[in-house]
């Protein structure tokens, strides 16, 4: 929608970034910040089971989120 496209100019303008990438998804998730979205392992357990129930067949962005959670089930800690 067109609040969710703003946003999300606002977000690679402020990181200069042309997307968001593995890097930059992991470091928003881990920022407590008003810049940041943090999010808690157990946010983004949730959120990969509703990507993985809404596209199963769709390895991209739910492949991305396995990544930053990583095998420990911890998303990775980033600098901000």
């Amino acid at each position: 929608d067109a609040e969710w496209a703003d946003e999300y100019r606002l977000l690679c303008a402020a990181s200069e970034a042309t997307g968001i990438d593995t890097a930059l998804f992991t470091a928003l998730v881990n920022d407590n910040s008003a810049n940041g979205c943090f999010c808690s392992d157990d946010d983004l357990r949730q959120i990969l089971k509703l990507l993985q129930r809404a596209s199963p067949t769709s390895k991209s962005a739910v492949g991305e989120l396995a990544l930053a959670i990583g095998a420990t089930g911890s998303a990775p800690a980033v600098p901000v």
